[in-house]
């Protein structure tokens, strides 16, 4: 069937997406959308779009005959935002009207990419290339490079009491029956309930 949608103007600048047909050997129009109110540049963009729907030829295609040039890892990075977020860590850190990129999301990172991939900070670039934690943090990916994340060690490792008292205490208030020590080094927590007799210090 031919697609042959038009824009139809009521009165003032009130429109309607409209379906013309014939009933009973006579020109009708169903309405598909109501609109409303448009500006005449509105208008324009619309029924150029429109004209470019009715001259495209629709082809099928068969999943086996796409071919995939470049991919970028989501899934994994998606989710431990998700616990990012829900934890509201973000918060722990300064927030600049000056940068670019936050100090939040350089931890946010540099976190993400210790718990997948861990290595280096200078090879956490390439990495984040490779992800699309750029549209995941709504950031520009060229303003992610080295010189940034190193400036931004120094403050990640200031707020280092601040991280591990505001886990504490989330922790605590999520568990206030279960949660009796916390052991924590520089780099990884380690917690303890009140039914285990045994703590351990973990180092990377």
């Amino acid at each position: 069937m031919a697609f042959n949608w038009y824009l139809k103007q009521h009165h003032h600048n009130y429109y309607s997406l409209v379906e013309p047909y014939r009933e009973n050997g006579k020109n009708r129009h169903r309405v598909i959308k109501y609109l409303g109110g448009l500006t005449q540049d509105e208008v324009q963009r619309i029924r150029r779009g429109l004209a470019v729907m009715k001259e495209l030829e629709i082809e099928t295609v068969k999943v086996d005959d796409l071919l995939f040039v470049n991919h970028w890892r989501y899934l994994d990075v998606a989710f431990l935002d998700g616990i990012w977020k829900q934890w509201k860590l973000s918060k722990i850190f300064p927030k600049s009207d000056d940068k670019d990129v936050q100090t939040s999301e350089i931890a946010e990172i540099l976190t993400l990419y210790h718990c997948l991939d861990p290595g280096s900070y200078l090879s956490a670039v390439d990495w984040f290339n490779k992800t699309a934690l750029d549209r995941t943090l709504c950031i520009d990916s060229q303003h992610i490079n080295k010189s940034r994340i190193f400036r931004e060690l120094d403050l990640i490792e200031d707020r280092k009491e601040d991280i591990e008292r505001y886990l504490y205490r989330t922790l605590k208030k999520r568990d206030e029956d279960g949660m009796h020590i916390v052991f924590y080094t520089s780099y990884r927590f380690v917690f303890r309930r009140k039914e285990m007799r045994v703590g351990e210090r973990s180092e990377d």
